[in-house]
């Protein structure tokens, strides 16, 4: 995932919708992943499978298993 775009025309943008230390946490944030994206390196995959207690899963898989979940819940 890579993002691009304006972090402070956002921010600016955004200042009405949040408050001030959240507006600027954020915008440190998607300046970090617009520089570098958001790929774990393997130290952080392996910090987080040992966190977790299993291998992290891709999103992919969490948005399948939370649509099952949701529309079993639905249909209950």
């Amino acid at each position: 995932m890579q993002y691009t775009g304006d972090v402070d025309r956002w921010r600016e943008q955004m200042k009405a919708a949040m408050p001030a230390w959240l507006n600027f946490d954020l915008g440190l944030m998607y300046r970090d992943f617009g520089r570098r994206g958001f790929i774990a390196n393997d130290r952080e995959v392996a910090a987080m499978h040992e966190l977790l207690g299993r291998p992290p899963r891709p999103y992919e898989d969490y948005v399948r298993r939370q649509a099952a979940e949701w529309t079993v819940g639905r249909l209950a």
